[in-house]
């Protein structure tokens, strides 16, 4: 192969007389088919050029370690030297090339190694790595890195090739048995959410028995074995909150049928052994939902009764109130827009945030797909007391979502529609909810949130399809729908099909998504990257990512393309 080498433009040399009438330079290559031609400028009685080395030829070739000598005159001064590199090698380049004269180990010139890389092919980054990383900072890449090239230096052709590892990796968590519910939260105040999970029939060896688990993961460790604590025999449902205002995620167990809530404190080891809550007598308790409805930093219970009283039990630093706040929420069985009648039964309850300051209620009614909002208060007494908002929300029953469908920082209503379909209702400052009522009818709860990092909120609906119990035969997806103020995209036309597990049956996204498979295993992964992937199944797959790049060349085109002339 032809090509042009580096140039080097050398500093004035004095070279001292000797015995001999000719001095000899010892140029010094250290890889295999270098051919250079000198050209030095000397100074002695009179001025000349050197273009010939010692034996008369203009140009000569260096195979290894190999010395060659041009001739000099006593008493003669170099002022100026320099020289032409050329290679001949199979190889894109022929890596370090070193000169050293005078065999004095103290070398006059050199390209490769440190920084640079190997001679007409740059292969070092500034840190004086092959390889390096930087972290981006919110979805920002901005690294520290950068390449070194010699002056004047001309790029013919680059090629990068760039990877990835996430912070937050991905797998398959056995869990030795089923799993009854799950949610995420930060239980450890570390600032990533952590996987928790009820399995109702855990046998830990001395007979079976309800129990809450924690998976964890970190970066240096990846996944932790699950931390197992007993919980409350009737507890079904897992929530989340800060019970004592310790930045630690604390967990609740709705048990219905005693009418009470058990609390497991979290700790720098895991959970406590479950406190139980006893908020009415057994039979008569409705649906729960954990928040922080006083603004005091602890997590209070909200919480409906069978015969349509709404509920409230405070937490303070030593526990939970003792004194329970009630109001009778009244039937809107008129439909004329506001409440009358009597006492109606609640089909479900949420805190949203509609204004500054504390949450407020919604209260659902049970087949009249009607919504009132209720604000916790301090009356004149002293006391504190539920108190009726002047807002509505119609055309939703039950199943309801808070999400901020517009975007403008308040909650918008998403739920089941009375009789059949489901509705969207945007809440707006100024008009109240408006609320859209679709036919749409959805198996499986959408989950709402912005999947893609991309800004735009969507709707991810489950599709499970027929499961045989073998993650051989893949089965089922899940769908990524559009969704504005008129409700859910049609389920036809999908923007995009997930399919990132076998027989998917519930999805929780907060940051990272987690998916509960008919097998009893948890999934997680990172979803705000740019790329990723992950095998769901046992059987085995290839996964191809490509990146284009400048247009290839041929290696006819490599052997005749030339390396510009470098000073440096």
């Amino acid at each position: 192969m032809s090509a042009r080498g580096e140039r080097e433009s050398m500093k004035p040399l004095s070279v001292e007389p000797t015995a001999s009438r000719l001095a000899g330079f010892s140029l010094v290559f250290l890889m295999l088919g270098l051919s250079f031609s000198p050209l030095i400028s000397t100074v002695s009685a009179t001025s000349s050029s050197i273009t010939t080395f010692s034996g008369g030829n203009s140009t000569e070739t260096v195979l290894g370690n190999t010395t060659v000598d041009i001739a000099l005159e006593r008493n003669t001064t170099i002022m100026e030297s320099s020289f032409e590199l050329q290679y001949l090698s199979s190889n894109p380049s022929p890596g370090i090339v070193q000169m050293d004269i005078g065999n004095d180990s103290l070398l006059e010139w050199s390209f490769g190694g440190n920084r640079y890389g190997e001679l007409g092919s740059q292969t070092r980054f500034s840190t004086n790595g092959s390889t390096t990383s930087s972290m981006p900072t919110q979805n920002t890449w901005s690294p520290i890195w950068s390449f070194d090239l010699p002056s004047e230096a001309d790029v013919d052709m680059a090629e990068l090739n760039v990877t990835y590892a996430p912070v937050m990796g991905g797998g398959m968590v056995a869990t030795g048995g089923s799993i009854d519910d799950m949610a995420v939260a930060d239980v450890d105040n570390d600032g990533e959410a952590e996987v928790v999970i009820l399995d109702r029939d855990k046998d830990p060896g001395n007979g079976s028995h309800p129990h809450v688990g924690i998976i964890d993961w970190t970066l240096t460790s990846g996944f932790s074995s699950i931390s197992w604590v007993w919980t409350c025999a009737g507890g079904t449902e897992l929530m989340t909150g800060d019970a004592n205002s310790d930045s630690r995620m604390d967990v609740y167990l709705l048990d219905e049928q005693n009418g009470s809530v058990c609390l497991h404190l979290a700790n720098s080891t895991g959970f406590a052994p479950f406190t139980n809550i006893s908020l009415t007598s057994p039979g008569s308790l409705g649906d729960v939902y954990v928040d922080d409805i006083d603004a005091d930093g602890y997590s209070d219970l909200i919480y409906s009764t069978s015969n349509g009283n709404l509920c409230s039990t405070l937490r303070r630093s030593g526990g939970y109130s003792t004194l329970f706040v009630n109001v009778t929420v009244p039937s809107n069985s008129s439909g004329m827009g506001g409440p009358g009648g009597t006492s109606t039964t609640i089909s479900d309850i949420l805190a949203v945030n509609l204004w500054s300051g504390v949450k407020t209620a919604a209260v659902a009614e049970d087949m009249e797909g009607y919504v009132s909002f209720w604000n916790f208060s301090t009356n004149q007494q002293g006391g504190f007391a539920w108190v009726i908002s002047m807002i509505n929300a119609t055309d939703l029953e039950d199943n309801i979502q808070a999400v901020d469908i517009d975007g403008d920082g308040d909650d918008d209503l998403f739920g089941d529609a009375p009789m059949s379909g489901t509705t969207m209702s945007v809440f707006t400052a100024g008009g109240g909810y408006q609320s859209t009522q679709s036919m749409s009818f959805f198996a499986n709860e959408p989950v709402f949130a912005d999947w893609d990092g991309s800004g735009t909120m969507t709707a991810l609906l489950i599709d499970s399809g027929t499961s045989d119990g073998s993650d051989v035969t893949f089965t089922g997806d899940i769908d990524v729908h559009s969704v504005s103020a008129s409700g859910i995209a049609s389920s036809s036309t999908p923007l995009i099909e997930l399919e990132p597990i076998t027989a998917p049956t519930r999805m929780i996204i907060e940051d990272i998504s987690f998916h509960m498979p008919a097998d009893g295993a948890a999934y997680i992964t990172d979803n705000t990257k740019y790329h990723n992937f992950f095998n769901g199944s046992e059987c085995e797959r290839v996964h191809l990512v490509s990146t284009l790049l400048e247009p290839r060349q041929t290696e006819s085109e490599k052997m005749q393309q030339e390396l510009e002339p470098i000073n440096d």
